[in-house]
């Protein structure tokens, strides 16, 4: 037996009610373990248990692995791996990952939980996937990691790590985990640090570092203290210069894009290489077109003689190009016949072999139909047939702020907590051994419909909604479905009729009761309660003849049936 609190709650035309329950036996109503794929992009109405599966009903049309914010993906067959921990399942972003030179990976965000266990903003993911005791705890998310000559760079919000004070970046020795001296000490977030052998160059949304004024958005730090030198770039622009997202270091020079039209008095439109030797912006400039009152470039990868960059854009390096454009190292020009063009913006690139990860906001790219996370080949900007299929619970936006290639697959971290959906309109089983969705699918595919009712008997499931079709065939509010793959049974009677919605049901003996918002069924007088041949769906004379609005929920009590309903004060 099971109850349907959400229909009920949302029922009744907005009056003031009470929900009078008459039940001797307890709901049996079993939720599934974090572990499982219980992700829908809807609600779950009802829940029931039978041969080791949980079967679910209500209104969502999607089920995947419950991943949290963080995945490892298999780079060829776009499935997780799911030895790999979970990040806060239910939130917590993660905005930043690095390996490690030892398989393992460290991760940044705002996720305070790594596999049930206290990480707040920063945690270290070991090569075997467990998770290290390591735990700086810093007391803001981290925007930044970066590792060099053995150390992590850390930038974010945070004013404490480690138990020390770090004003929003700070360096960790990867061996020890000893917090070392850096400290930048900034007044605002650090989203981006590229150290080198005596400078580490930060970028963010600071105006000042260690007291000394700077015109914000990049610096050059003491590789060891965190004082800033000398270099303090002029950054202020006409569409109000925002921060630095990324540096690129290669042999001689170093890349950076992000929200910003000056840098160091020179116009630059959201990306600029500038000489390492003394600090001087080069005259390669790609410029971006400018979007929605600003340029915005967001990530960068080098590819052999190509820069490729992604952003929000819809021109750069002289070309019409949308969000994503491979720009000639030299020349600063980009590819007029590499054209993946994504529909809307792209976040995080990685390059790995002949493969470009792409992450981002787009729902398309290349030609293909992708969510949020691609590849594409470098050489040619087609994308792959290969798609992750990230979602969320909530419906909101899907974000994979963060990429890094670990122990030989893709960790992709971001603002979402589920891979893999699968479609299952409104109903959908679990194995609860594995946690694995079965292929048990009915499949009620209209849009507004709810199953709000779950019972078994032998070889049938039955359902109860507000639904005029399952599999395809004609079924009114009412199915008996196969077990063993989720068939509509039509026959002899099987096809519900039912006037309005059912709300619950009831199997006692050789029956099926049935209670809900019908005035008939099978084109039988029979007011919100009726009672089945469990055989064949051939009405029974039983007939209480209720006064009211609904039955809601339903129990036994020896040979009675109680029913509960919906009464007005």
């Amino acid at each position: 037996m099971q109850t349907n609190l959400p229909g009920i709650l949302n029922s009744a035309f907005g009056k003031l009610f009470i929900l009078i329950y008459i039940s001797l036996l307890s709901v049996q109503a079993q939720t599934l373990k974090p572990a499982y794929d219980s992700p829908l992009d809807g609600q779950i109405n009802s829940v029931m248990v039978s041969n080791n599966k949980v079967y679910m009903g209500g209104t969502f049309t999607t089920i995947g692995y419950s991943c949290g914010t963080g995945v490892l993906i298999d780079t060829n067959l776009a499935t997780p791996i799911r030895t790999f921990p979970k990040i806060d399942p239910m939130g917590g972003e993660v905005l930043a990952s690095v390996p490690d030179s030892n398989g393992g990976l460290y991760i940044g965000g705002q996720f305070t939980y790594v596999n049930g266990v206290p990480r707040k903003f920063l945690a270290h993911i070991l090569a075997n996937n467990s998770l290290d005791p390591w735990n700086p705890s810093p007391n803001s998310s981290v925007n930044s990691l970066t590792i060099y000559n053995h150390k992590l760079y850390v930038g974010g919000l945070f004013d404490t790590i480690a138990g020390q004070l770090r004003g929003k970046g700070a360096a960790f020795e990867t061996v020890t985990g000893t917090l070392l001296n850096w400290n930048p000490k900034a007044n605002n977030s650090i989203t981006a640090i590229q150290p080198t052998d005596s400078i580490v160059y930060i970028g963010g949304t600071f105006t000042a570092l260690n007291s000394v004024v700077s015109y914000g958005i990049i610096a050059a730090t003491d590789s060891t203290t965190g004082n800033a030198t000398s270099w303090l770039p002029y950054n202020i622009g006409p569409n109000n210069t925002w921060c630095i997202y990324q540096f690129l270091l290669t042999d001689k020079y170093i890349y950076a894009c992000g929200a910003f039209d000056v840098i160091n008095n020179v116009t630059r439109n959201g990306i600029f290489k500038m000489d390492l030797k003394g600090n001087v912006i080069t005259g390669w400039d790609p410029g971006a077109t400018l979007t929605g009152g600003i340029y915005m470039v967001h990530s960068l990868a080098q590819c052999g003689d190509k820069i490729i960059a992604g952003g929000s854009f819809t021109g750069i390096g002289g070309q019409t190009v949308s969000n994503l454009a491979a720009i000639d190292t030299g020349t600063g020009i980009a590819s007029a016949t590499w054209l993946p063009n994504p529909n809307n913006y792209v976040y995080t690139l990685l390059p790995v072999g002949n493969k470009l990860f792409v992450g981002g906001l787009f729902t398309s790219i290349g030609g293909k139909t992708v969510t949020s996370l691609a590849a594409i080949d470098i050489n040619s900007g087609n994308a792959y047939d290969w798609d992750a299929k990230l979602f969320n619970i909530n419906g909101n936006n899907i974000y994979p702020w963060a990429l890094a290639y670990f122990n030989g697959a893709l960790f992709a971290g971001g603002d979402f907590v589920a891979i893999g959906h699968t479609i299952r309109n409104r109903l959908a089983a679990v194995d609860l051994a594995t946690g694995c969705l079965t292929s048990w699918n009915p499949n009620i595919s209209q849009s507004g419909t709810n199953v709000y009712s779950l019972v078994r008997a032998g070889n049938k499931i039955f359902a109860g909604g507000s639904f005029t079709q399952v599999g395809g065939s004609p079924t009114f509010c009412l199915a008996a479905l196969d077990t063993l793959n989720g068939t509509p049974i039509l026959s002899p009677t099987w096809n519900g009729l039912a006037t309005g919605t059912v709300r619950t049901l009831l199997v006692l003996g050789n029956r099926l009761y049935v209670g809900g918002d019908f005035t008939s069924i099978n084109s039988t007088s029979r007011t919100y309660l009726a009672a089945l041949n469990l055989s064949d769906g051939s009405l029974l004379s039983w007939n209480p003849v209720l006064t009211g609005w609904s039955v809601y929920s339903l129990t036994s009590c020896g040979s009675k049936v109680l029913q509960a309903d919906i009464l007005q004060l």
